[in-house]
């Protein structure tokens, strides 16, 4: 297994945009 460190962007903008999501409930950035 890759390190946890060796993360594709693409699925660290997911992550990125999933806690966003969450946080945007109630608050428009």
């Amino acid at each position: 297994m890759r390190s946890i460190l060796d993360v594709p962007a693409p699925a660290k903008l997911n992550l990125f945009l999933h806690v966003v999501g969450r946080r945007a409930d109630g608050y428009h950035l």
